[in-house]
């Protein structure tokens, strides 16, 4: 306890970072590949293909990792173009390590219209290219490209079963 000498004391609170966007797309239809539950590439790449499974052809596939996930991952990095490739030829996959980097396969960045030399994304971002002018799969702050924005339903879901969550506590 704390005696505040006669002064009001109001709760307060402080949230200094969050990313409440990507809070509400996660909650249906990503593929879970965050540590420490996913330790390796290797496992999210299992994830990734059993995913696929039970997805039709053409879809998004959107994996949710943490950031700084290539250095928590064993194999000190993140998945590549080519492993996605392998586990995902039909479908666009997008493996989001926090809200600033994702990795792509081949046929997400051909629906971005990313191919040889272009690094600029239609609504931000900017796409890696190699020594060779090609696109290595590695996404900047490309969010705004990829087709994953919540509706407003969603939104007011959100933040009503936020606000909800915090006064029942």
């Amino acid at each position: 306890m704390v005696d505040p000498g006669g002064k009001t004391v109001v709760p307060g609170l402080i949230d200094a970072h969050t990313h409440p966007m990507e809070t509400i797309m996660m909650k249906d239809g990503w593929v879970d590949a965050r540590y420490p539950a996913c330790p390796s590439v290797k496992l999210a790449l299992v994830d990734i293909a059993a995913w696929i499974q039970h997805t039709p052809k053409g879809k998004w596939v959107f994996v949710a990792c943490v950031s700084a996930s290539e250095n928590k991952f064993i194999e000190k990095r993140l998945p590549t173009k080519a492993e996605l490739d392998k586990v995902a030829p039909d479908n666009p996959v997008v493996v989001a390590d926090g809200a600033h980097l994702c990795v792509v396969n081949s046929l997400a960045l051909k629906m971005l219209n990313i191919t040889t030399g272009v690094s600029t994304l239609r609504g931000g971002g900017r796409a890696i290219l190699d020594k060779d002018g090609e696109p290595n799969g590695a996404l900047t702050d490309a969010m705004g490209a990829v087709p994953t924005t919540p509706t407003l339903d969603d939104l007011k879901r959100y933040y009503i079963s936020g606000i909800q969550n915090f006064w029942m506590q």
